[in-house]
């Protein structure tokens, strides 16, 4: 860095020198920024920018130097973003745009001129997704429009169906959370899986593929669940196991049991149901308080549906019901213990929740109030976002596009 500051400072009339010196800023830049130095990084990329700007002055017509300065924009932005100073990313957002517009069009064929520009107006719908949704739309549909020239034109080129498939699925998450058009979200969902399951039967591990994947699965899941599409939705909170470890994994299989149970399919909801409930004593990654609670409300809802199964016997109906509903005492039984229902929220939501109705005039499920009425046993462990969250079948921090460069 010195030797090029003495350079570019020694020899102004050299523009190489200039921007290698540019180059070196962008570089600290992003070294800052992933080591958590916003601020820092905002300042360094703001001294290439000013360097790029004065070069594209002297050479409008050198591209590269062009090039340099939107990235440098897109890195504000994201940085920006990150800060919540929404007003000045959008700044940068539209500076970047407005370079890579100009280029892709003095450039038409160039691949990589069209993958940025594709790129930028993605995370400019992601910037608008939640706050602005036509805006979003309107930049997702370029954003796909570009990205579907670019995968027809290059239909070897996995990243491009990749990331045109992944804008579909942000799509899908628009129309269904922020615009409520179901059928368009399922359309989305749709096309998106279809590119997506044809990469990954040619590259199963595709870590980008299996991603948006697992995200347009889980949101089409949520948009039948919406229309009342149970076993649409169990199958597809089904598929989005494949894709998904953790907690995440063991939410999707509670949310698997209880569309399961809300189409009437009581012993496939009791059985997922229990097989989570069996693995907080064996797996290595234990489901958290809000996946049991949800495992219960399972249970008691398969209990309900068992009980008005005409398909069995009514000596067979009574028994699959208290079966369920037993196993479903036991399991709230289980998070009290673990200090769920602990806060004044999480006890308003326990003891509100319809899922639950089929359970309260029985015994055991008596006992278990008058043990939290009693006052809290165990520790506050103040899980109840966790349980509202699982509650309400909402993927945690589910995310848009990944933003790799």
């Amino acid at each position: 860095m010195a030797i090029r500051e003495r350079l570019a400072r020694q020899i102004p009339g050299v523009t190489k020198y200039q921007n290698d010196l540019a180059a070196s800023h962008s570089i600290f830049g992003a070294d800052f920024r992933d080591r958590g130095r916003p601020e820092e990084a905002l300042v360094a990329f703001a001294k290439s920018i000013e360097i790029r700007q004065r070069l594209v002055g002297i050479e409008p017509t050198n591209t590269h130097y062009q090039e340099g300065l939107a990235n440098d924009y897109s890195n504000v932005a994201e940085l920006y973003v990150n800060s919540r100073r929404r007003e000045e990313a959008l700044d940068a957002f539209t500076a970047a745009l407005e370079i890579r517009e100009r280029l892709s069009r003095g450039e038409p064929m160039d691949t990589e001129l069209g993958d940025d520009l594709a790129r930028t107006y993605d995370h400019i719908g992601q910037f608008h997704h939640r706050t602005n949704p036509d805006e979003a739309l309107a930049a997702y549909k370029r954003a796909l429009e570009i990205r579907e020239q670019l995968a027809l034109e290059h239909p070897m080129n996995l990243e491009f169906a990749v990331y045109r498939a992944g804008i579909n699925v942000n799509m899908g998450h628009l129309y269904a959370d922020q615009l409520d058009q179901l059928q368009s979200a399922i359309s989305s969902y749709s096309v998106g899986l279809d590119v997506l399951n044809s990469v990954l039967e040619g590259a199963p591990q595709h870590s980008i593929a299996r991603f948006f994947a697992r995200n347009g699965y889980s949101g089409r899941a949520r948009a039948y669940r919406t229309l009342g599409q149970w076993d649409n939705s169990a199958a597809d909170w089904a598929s989005a196991t494949e894709f998904a470890e953790g907690d995440r994994l063991n939410l999707f299989r509670v949310n698997r049991a209880i569309a399961l149970a809300r189409g009437n399919r009581h012993r496939e909801a009791f059985q997922e149901a229990n097989n989570i409930v069996v693995g907080a004593d064996s797996s290595a990654s234990k489901p958290s308080p809000g996946v049991l609670y949800n495992a219960a409300t399972a249970m008691a809802l398969a209990s309900v549906a068992a009980f008005h199964d005409n398909d069995v016997d009514g000596s067979q109906q009574q028994f699959l019901s208290d079966k369920y509903a037993t196993r479903a005492v036991e399991t709230l039984q289980v998070v009290a213990d673990q200090g769920l229902f602990s806060t004044a929220e999480s006890r308003e939501h326990f003891d509100q929740d319809s899922s639950l109705n089929s359970l309260r005039e029985r015994a055991d499920f008596q006992q278990l109030l008058e043990q939290l009425d009693m006052g809290p046993c165990c520790i506050d462990f103040s899980v109840s976002a966790s349980l509202r969250l699982a509650s309400s079948g909402t993927e945690v921090g589910s995310a848009l596009s990944p933003r790799l460069r």
